[in-house]
């Protein structure tokens, strides 16, 4: 759908989840994907805070729940700072991850940030809440697929290690 000339996403839909390495292979599995975003007026006159989450449900091929993998992604936006974050439900800390770990790397949560992402963008001028890479989170193959993960959004690092462990 469409609203003020920006698409919008259905609230719920059903995502069909591939291996990267053979999307043409069967499918890993089928998720139902809730998208729900929260407004909260600061007084009579401003911008609402704004909220977003977006969450991820296995489902089994019949169409009924698993209690196997689910997660949820969020953003926020604070009209009284001009501030949007792209991986937190407020101003402070916040973190995106896909679990079960088997899940990272088919593009579920490249899917899922995108939502937030282009949600974030109806406040072009506000600013972008920091983003820290800790080292702790880096391990192997998974710190390059997580550093590709962020940068495929446009951010950019400082990072704090020649290896690309850590940074901001």
């Amino acid at each position: 759908t469409w609203a003020n000339g920006s698409r919008v996403s259905p609230e719920l839909q059903v995502l069909e989840v591939r291996n990267r390495k053979d999307p043409d292979g069967p499918v890993i599995g089928l998720f139902l994907i809730e998208r729900r975003e929260r407004k909260r007026a600061t007084d009579r006159w401003a911008t609402a805070d704004v909220t977003i989450s977006v969450s991820y449900q296995e489902i089994s091929s019949d169409g009924y729940r698993r209690e196997t993998a689910s997660g949820e992604f969020r953003g926020s936006y604070h009209a009284h700072v001009n501030t949007v974050s792209i991986t937190a439900g407020s101003l402070t800390g916040g973190m995106v991850v896909i679990d079960p770990p088997s899940l990272q790397g088919h593009h579920l949560g490249t899917y899922l940030m995108n939502e937030i992402v282009r949600w974030a963008k109806r406040w072009p001028d506000a600013t972008v809440n920091t983003v820290t890479l800790l080292e702790g989170q880096s391990h192997g193959e998974n710190r390059e697929r997580r550093n590709r993960f962020y940068e495929q959004f446009g951010l950019k690092f400082d990072y704090t290690s020649s290896g690309r462990t850590a940074g901001t």
